[in-house]
């Protein structure tokens, strides 16, 4: 499996989104797999909790669940606003 450079800088947390399956799956796999903390989010968060599970026990990455439905306006205030409160670093989207 692929390590990062122990000399590159800590990254905060990247948010993917449409995570739960298909492309945005993938992603969080592959991020997981270069040691990236991932804030997944999808509106179905019984797969998103799935795949965070499997994310951490495969990689042992740090994953935070998010339901969230992107067609609704404020969904991106939302998402934004919960990472901040949480304290959560987003370096990546």
């Amino acid at each position: 499996s692929k390590k990062r450079n122990s000399t590159r800088p800590e990254t905060g947390f990247a948010l993917v989104t449409g995570a739960s399956e298909g492309i945005g799956r993938a992603i969080a796999v592959e991020l997981a797999r270069w040691e990236i903390p991932i804030i997944l989010v999808a509106r179905n968060v019984e797969k998103l909790t799935s795949l965070a599970y499997d994310l951490e026990a495969c990689y042992g990455v740090k994953c935070c669940v998010l339901g969230a439905d992107l067609s609704q306006v404020d969904a991106a205030e939302k998402i934004h606003e919960v990472t901040s409160k949480a304290g959560i670093t987003v370096d990546i989207l």
